[in-house]
């Protein structure tokens, strides 16, 4: 019986390791939709992450997000190169936000302390997680990258606001609690995107239009725990370099904002925030609130806890600092989830063929022990061999 159920389990994970999603093609991954991540740890943002005892999320060590204090310590400059997404890619409702998947594409990403670290998403959050001296943006977006041979996190993460509502300052020992009224008066019916607008005159509800903002405005929002595939508009090629180059960014060891809370991120926050146009502000908030229920997705601003806070600049490098220095960055025929999903299931075979092997075993055992119970049951009768006689009693001493 052992047996039986070990060879079952082996027969399913082979099913499981063959059944694995492969590369598709472009137009198969422009056509429809499919299944994304959602998170593990079941949260929300009613107290802002306040309440959240999962994990690492309880610690107050190395948390993230911080208000950033108006100056930090100087520091040498970090290098970074994207190339132009002109390929479709997916906007993925992740239960809580809306997400860019490029962690196939290849666009690039940063060297920092001569280690590699790969573009994965961008997401976005509705108010700004960090504040700066005090003060929220109305959006942040965090460009979340991985480093190429362990999963240690580097983001970057930029403010956005529209040109037409200030940001709020952020209330003093309180829960943030939904955006400033400026932003919110922009009324509740949630604008069609559209094509992408060219920026309007001041007072124009696009003025301070933003590409990169504009990825996010689509008309086709998934459902929780999916992922639409958009086409970019080859007239207009989603660039990064922007948003990084000659910038001041204030760096500072972290973690990341959500559930596991891991303790494992650098973070590079640009000093100066964005604009947006008032239409994507307005298009981003409602989509974000109407997904957390009105509370939006920004966690609380932690402790500092003495850590250190440095500035330092971007500096586009023409050449990929992976390539300059030598270093050549891994093969995208697969995703990160891909990989790691093979290599739990060839784990999980390894274990399985062990069981295998040691059902075997009991299994031979087992059968050894039946042919001996059967060769006894089985054997002839042995014939009694009679007694020996008794010897005589020895006579009694005379007295």
């Amino acid at each position: 019986m052992a047996l039986l159920i070990a060879n079952s389990m082996l027969a399913s994970l082979f099913f499981i390791l063959g059944s694995l999603p492969h590369r598709c093609s472009g137009i198969a991954r422009v056509r429809g939709r499919r299944p994304a991540p959602v998170s593990a740890f079941n949260f929300g943002y009613e107290n802002h992450g306040m309440d959240w005892q999962m994990a690492s999320c309880h610690s107050r060590t190395a948390q993230s997000p911080i208000d950033l204090p108006m100056e930090g310590n100087a520091s040498d400059p970090f290098y970074f190169a994207y190339s132009e997404l002109k390929k479709p890619y997916n906007l993925v409702h992740t239960g809580n936000t809306l997400a860019l998947e490029v962690d196939s594409l290849g666009l690039g990403g940063i060297m920092y302390n001569d280690q590699w670290y790969d573009l994965q998403n961008i997401n976005a959050h509705v108010l700004s997680e960090h504040t700066w001296n005090g003060t929220y943006q109305q959006a942040e977006l965090h460009l979340v990258h991985k480093r190429y041979d362990s999963g240690d996190l580097l983001v970057v993460a930029v403010g956005f606001n529209a040109p037409l509502a200030a940001p709020g300052p952020a209330p003093a020992g309180a829960s943030p609690g939904p955006a400033p009224a400026a932003f919110l008066s922009t009324g509740g019916a949630e604008p069609a995107p559209g094509p992408a607008p060219a920026p309007g005159p001041a007072g124009d509800s696009n003025a301070g239009f933003n590409v990169l903002m504009q990825a996010f405005q689509s008309k086709d929002v998934p459902a929780p725990g999916e992922k639409t595939a958009v086409l970019f508009h080859e007239a207009s090629p989603l660039g990064l370099n922007a948003l990084l180059d000659g910038a001041s960014f204030y760096e500072y060891y972290g973690s990341t904002t959500a559930p596991p809370c891991a303790e494992a991120v650098t973070w590079m926050v640009r000093q100066e925030p964005l604009e947006m146009s008032m239409q994507q502000a307005d298009y981003l908030r409602t989509t974000i609130l109407t997904m957390t229920h009105g509370f939006g997705n920004n966690r609380e601003v932690m402790p500092l806890s003495g850590r250190a806070v440095n500035i330092r600049q971007g500096m586009l490098q023409q050449t990929s600092p992976a390539v300059a220095s030598g270093f050549t960055t891994p093969d995208h025929s697969q995703t990160d989830r891909e990989i790691r999903t093979r290599t739990m299931a060839q784990a999980a075979l390894n274990v399985a063929q062990a069981a295998v092997d040691k059902a075997k075993v009991l299994h031979a055992a087992e059968l050894n022990a039946s042919r001996a119970e059967a060769a006894i049951w089985n054997a002839p009768p042995v014939a009694a061999v009679p007694a020996a006689p008794a010897a005589p009693a020895a006579p009694a001493a005379p007295r």
